[in-house]
């Protein structure tokens, strides 16, 4: 996995134990970034925030699980502390990261539960993502099921539309005045905005288009047909 100007490359030795090595294409530029007795989640992700490229990775040693951020531009490498002291457990591997500007937000799903953390990529800048009365968001981000336009991300949660930009105050339910939600589904960029679908309003299914404020998210069509999405 390529990081700004340098490499990340995952190893596992005779003894099935696991390390990451970061390098800049020198001997001297190469050198071990973490080991771990097990897997490695995800080495693979790489974004641009507040100029730097970064990437995430999440490493286990026994019953320890901990996150780690490489920048690969200054070639540091910073531990994020323990999964668990964010209640993410075992069972729970990273599946990806979604990046917002100077935020990025990354999922971790396991059988039973799933979590959403978002980081600056430092200790006190990664907390889970919670709303804005401080709930954790927990939502099943699956394709077509989400969606970035610029610093924000749009996503279903209980039926509803929800964006987020990382932050407790901007992370909001788009449709306050929709009582019921069935499904919110097949979010897609257009421009600086976001369409997405509804089913269960009255006459079928609606198609709306949002900029990422509740009083911007409005009802372009209500069709009594299924709508399959967005050519």
């Amino acid at each position: 996995s390529v990081v700004g100007s340098r490499v990340l490359i995952s190893v596992r030795d005779d003894n099935s134990r696991h390390s990451v090595w970061m390098s800049d294409g020198t001997p001297e530029g190469t050198s071990l970034v973490a080991t771990g007795s097990q897997y490695i989640d995800v080495v693979s992700t790489v974004f641009d925030a507040a100029d730097n490229d970064l990437a995430f990775f999440a490493l286990r040693d026994g019953s320890e699980r901990t996150l780690w951020s490489v920048d690969g531009i200054s070639g540091e490498a910073y531990s994020l502390g323990s999964l668990l002291d964010h209640e993410i457990y075992a069972d729970e591997s990273l599946q990806s990261v979604l990046h917002l500007g100077s935020r990025s937000i990354l999922i971790f799903e396991g059988l039973y539960s799933r979590h959403m953390l978002v980081t600056d990529g430092t200790v006190s800048g990664t907390e889970v993502l919670q709303d804005s009365s401080g709930d954790p968001v927990f939502s099943y981000l699956t394709k077509g099921g989400h969606a970035v336009s610029g610093d924000q991300l749009f996503f279903s949660r209980d039926g509803h539309p929800w964006v987020t930009d990382g932050t407790l105050e901007g992370t909001i339910r788009l449709d306050p005045a929709r009582e019921t939600g069935w499904l919110t589904d097949n979010f897609q960029t257009f421009g600086s905005s976001v369409l997405f679908y509804t089913d269960g309003d009255a006459g079928g299914y609606s198609i709306w288009i949002s900029n990422g404020t509740p009083e911007g998210t409005i009802v372009l069509a209500t069709v009594s047909d299924h709508v399959r999405g967005f050519l």
